[in-house]
């Protein structure tokens, strides 16, 4: 992409916004750019009060943060100059791309892409929605590195030519809906990170994922599948061991060595297993990479126990079929404490599926009222409301149970900057018991 000397808005200037300006700036472009939220302006660029300034540009690049069905953005759209930052970023970089999505695991994924990778000698960086903007790493990657990036329904709503080398999709279950309007919408966004991809690129699909396999009959490139019921052509679970089959069938480890394969995990470690296989590398790099794998905070972290109950912070639950994957992790009597902010998700379909020794919850937050409503409507009735998370936590250990998880089904930003801060708020509140 030839930027030189055209006119580039971007609007919304965190992470990812600021590093699409660095980009631009080196690329030769004159950059504007606006933010709702009066960000101080970088270097070398102009400030712009708005979106509307849209219409004198050659493009214009969004922070996932920011919707594209902005009035002041029609224009735009109809015109095709709309993009976000890691579309910008893959029309500039030299490296293999490896692109992860999914409702659930698409950061756990990454991390264990990027750790099987590195553990086989190759250079791989986890990137995207994980933390660092792909943005960043351009001209920074040689042909011979891998970005293995995190990409969000946000950033898949805006390409245009985005074309990773291999592509994988964890599940599709509704979410954002408060962004994306409906849940076919949702998934149709999702299932364009297959869209641009060519026959000798690689996709991996969960096929116990209706919505996924659904997905999967559009798909122009080299078709992998993942399974923890069935056997496909990809990476499956048999009587407690996994294989790789292609034209071959390959043991890679027996489940119960593997410490990625714990809990909800274990669908996040068959996805890493068919990229890497896909990709040539060797079975037994796979095997001690997953043995040694450390998952990320915030995912049904084991706090300790404390006052006769164990403690579990799972604040990454941001949706319900995270919480419910979490829920069903735990076997014995268990006090749950939800709520945030709202995202459209159907709160009785939780309440209706919640297992049966999730014995009381608590919730707090933004969206209180419409996660109460959702459980008397499943009738659901051991449910309490408290003002703060803190008040939670202090009255979860007074009912009869064995744990207490706190998995939110709701985003972060009633309270919280986003998920880890608000985890790192009931690590403390757990300390403080």
């Amino acid at each position: 992409m030839n930027l030189k000397n055209k006119k580039v808005l971007v609007y919304g200037l965190a992470k990812s916004g600021l590093a699409a300006v660095n980009l631009l700036l080196r690329s030769g472009a004159e950059v504007y750019v606006c933010d709702d939220n009066g960000i101080m302006v970088p270097e070398n660029t102009t400030a712009v009060p708005d979106a509307s300034f849209s219409k004198e540009c050659d493009l214009v690049v969004l922070s996932p943060a920011v919707p594209v069905g902005k009035p002041e953005l029609r224009e735009a759209v109809k015109r095709g100059i709309v993009i976000g930052e890691t579309e910008l970023a893959s029309d500039f970089l030299d490296s293999e791309l490896i692109a992860v999505t999914g409702t659930n695991g698409k950061t756990t994924v990454t991390l264990m892409i990027t750790d099987i990778l590195n553990g086989a000698g190759e250079r791989a960086y986890a990137l995207g929605n994980i933390g660092i903007p792909l943005s960043e790493k351009v001209g920074k990657l040689s042909p011979s590195d891998v970005a293995v990036t995190e990409v969000s329904s946000f950033q898949l709503e805006t390409i245009k030519r985005f074309s990773p080398d291999a592509a994988v999709l964890t599940n599709v279950t509704s979410d954002h809906l408060d962004r994306h309007g409906s849940a076919e919408n949702y998934a149709k966004i999702k299932a364009r990170i297959f869209e641009n991809q060519i026959p000798k690129d690689i996709a991996v699909i969960n096929a116990d994922d209706e919505t996924s396999v659904k997905i999967s009959e559009g798909v122009k490139s080299d078709l992998f599948f993942f399974s923890k019921n069935k056997k496909v052509r990809g990476t499956y679970l048999e009587d407690g061991e996994i294989y790789f089959s292609d034209s071959r069938r390959i043991h890679i480890a027996s489940c119960g060595e593997l410490s990625a394969c714990a809990g909800f995990n274990l669908e996040n470690a068959l996805a890493a297993t068919t990229v890497c296989m896909a990709r040539g590398v060797h079975p037994e790099i796979i095997r001690k990479s997953l043995k040694s794998f450390v998952s990320p905070p915030y995912r049904m972290t084991y706090l300790g126990e404390k006052r006769g109950k164990k403690f579990y912070n799972d604040s990454k639950g941001t949706n319900v079929s995270a919480t419910l994957a979490s829920a069903k992790c735990l076997s014995e009597n268990t006090v749950l404490i939800l709520g945030g902010r709202s995202k459209g998700e159907n709160f009785g379909y939780l309440f209706e599926k919640l297992p049966k020794n999730v014995v009381h919850v608590f919730v707090t937050g933004e969206n209180s009222r419409e996660i109460m409503d959702g459980a008397l409507s499943a009738g659901f009735y051991g449910i309490t409301y408290r003002r703060t998370l803190s008040e939670c936590v202090k009255e979860s250990v007074l009912v009869h149970a064995d744990n207490v998880l706190f998995s939110p089904a709701s985003s972060s930003f009633d309270r919280y900057a986003d998920y880890a801060a608000r985890g790192k708020a009931f690590d403390e509140l757990f300390c403080d018991l």
